[in-house]
């Protein structure tokens, strides 16, 4: 009776393509046999990985931010800048009264070029970011209990607003990369992140070496 070793090898591709990196890792270490079949496609299955560990609007502000960040990939990455917003994500944003508009969907990251490093890179940032939202729960979290003395109050974001948060993170570190002299002569204390619909989000520059914003304690994106 044939075993899971003797699966096509598209069909074990398949199947790792669906999984999450942490699914994937275990998958690719379990065999020998895995191993070479995830080595024989492993850019275009870490692609798909990342996108379903990230989410697709994610992954592409994402790979469009590691661009930034490398020189080789800047120049492309200077493509995302359009004239109006449109139904997928297109943050909007200004910097000394000029308005920039970022579609990440504009700019493809080589899927020959996914490999550990790139991926490690990725998650690394991505780390940070979920951290810089959950730090702006903690604080409004904070708001809220002292203005709620002596009441039971338990704050959290919903999940569709931290996502807002971190789509704006990212936006505006993309776009202090690839406009850093706009960016530099900037002289408002905060930026204003506007998303789909009348999503807005607020962040506050910092002097922060790896993510220069924070989320602001007031903050909230609304329908």
């Amino acid at each position: 009776m044939p075993g899971i070793n003797d699966l096509p090898v598209e069909l074990v591709q398949k199947t790792m393509c669906e999984m999450d990196l942490k699914g994937l890792r275990h998958m690719s270490a379990s065999s020998s046999a895995y191993r070479a079949i995830y080595m024989g496609a492993k850019s275009l299955i870490l692609n798909r990985v990342l996108i379903n560990e990230l989410g697709l609007e994610i992954f592409q502000l994402a790979m469009l931010r590691y661009a930034c960040a490398n020189p080789d990939l800047k120049p492309a990455a200077g493509t995302v800048m359009v004239q109006a917003q449109t139904e997928r994500l297109t943050p909007k944003m200004k910097l000394n009264g000029r308005v920039f508009i970022i579609d990440a969907s504009r700019f493809q990251f080589p899927k020959t070029a996914f490999d550990d490093e790139v991926v490690r890179e990725v998650m690394s940032f991505h780390e940070k970011v979920v951290a810089r939202v959950d730090l702006g729960e903690a604080q409004k979290r904070q708001e809220t209990a002292r203005y709620s003395v002596g009441h039971n109050v338990l704050f959290n974001y919903l999940p569709a607003v931290k996502y807002r948060m971190a789509t704006a993170l990212y936006a505006a570190e993309i776009l202090r990369k690839l406009c850093p002299r706009e960016y530099g002569r900037d002289q408002s204390p905060a930026i204003m992140v506007k998303l789909k619909r009348h999503h807005w989000v607020s962040l506050i520059k910092t002097r922060a070496l790896d993510i220069p914003f924070e989320v602001e304690a007031g903050t909230y994106s609304s329908d």
